[in-house]
């Protein structure tokens, strides 16, 4: 009873971790980048409207650069290439800062649809439920845009704080 009472425990916390994951850092994050490319359609219809009328060439190359600036930090957030190998390289820096043990990595088939190419990443990995905390703040700091879409933990043995946890992050990139 005692152990199946631990087990809601960890299931409710990393329901609730990965709740306020989606919510604050996700959700933003999305809405955030639906805003810029509305933004930059505009800008782009803009450009062409002034361009068919004639007005200096000084007033578009402003405002390109004035989008280009808004935009700098979701270039670094969603990149123009997979940057696979970077990644995995910070996700196995990140495993080992945060005393996990990496049993697998394995990144799947890349989707996505208008420009935005989406890649999905399995992990499965051993540790304490501090250690899986501290991994998932680690993924939250970096400077591209990660989606934690799937995550599983169970205990190893009986009465031992060492989980076993599967996810599934998905990390973004622009196509093209």
């Amino acid at each position: 009873m005692h152990d199946m009472r631990e087990q809601i425990i960890t299931g409710v916390i990393a329901v609730a971790i990965l709740g306020l994951f989606w919510q604050f850092v996700v959700t933003p994050r999305q809405d955030e980048l639906h805003r810029m490319q509305e933004e930059a359609r505009d800008v782009a219809a803009q450009i062409i409207a002034r361009d068919q009328l004639g007005h200096e060439a000084l007033t578009t190359e402003v405002e390109l650069q004035q989008q280009q600036t808004r935009t700098s930090s979701l270039d670094s957030q969603i990149p123009n290439k997979v940057q696979l190998g970077a990644f995995l390289e910070q996700l196995s820096d990140d495993t080992q800062k945060t005393n996990l043990r990496s049993i697998d990595v394995a990144p799947r088939s890349p989707h996505g649809a208008q420009g935005l190419g989406v890649l999905p990443i399995r992990m499965t990995f051993e540790g304490t439920f501090a250690s899986l905390y501290e991994f998932l703040k680690r993924i939250e700091s970096q400077d591209r845009i990660v989606y934690v879409s799937t995550m599983k933990t169970s205990r190893m043995d009986p009465g031992s704080r060492m989980l076993t946890t599967e996810l599934t992050l998905q990390i973004f990139y622009e196509e093209g």
